[in-house]
């Protein structure tokens, strides 16, 4: 809401979210499947990847405002 919805982290959420979603359905699909037919079903793996910390924190700082500017370490500059 905060982005805009054709910000590159809305679109970007957005996709991982469609992505979780079928994992959820096709996982509750094995299950009705098992509770149905007995304990013959296999429940496979999920196939996702967690975000990464430097991803979150990137995330939870456009949120929060919080930018960040890199310095360039300079020989010269007395630092």
């Amino acid at each position: 809401h905060q982005l805009g919805e054709h910000h590159e982290k809305t679109k970007e959420s957005s996709e991982y979210l469609k992505y979780l979603t079928q994992q959820a359905v096709a996982l509750q699909r094995t299950m009705n499947e098992i509770y149905k037919n007995g304990s013959n079903a296999n429940i496979m793996p999920l196939k996702f990847t967690a975000p990464s910390m430097a991803s979150v924190l990137e995330q939870l700082n456009i949120i929060n405002g919080i930018l960040f500017i890199p310095l360039r370490y300079s020989d010269s500059s007395g630092l």
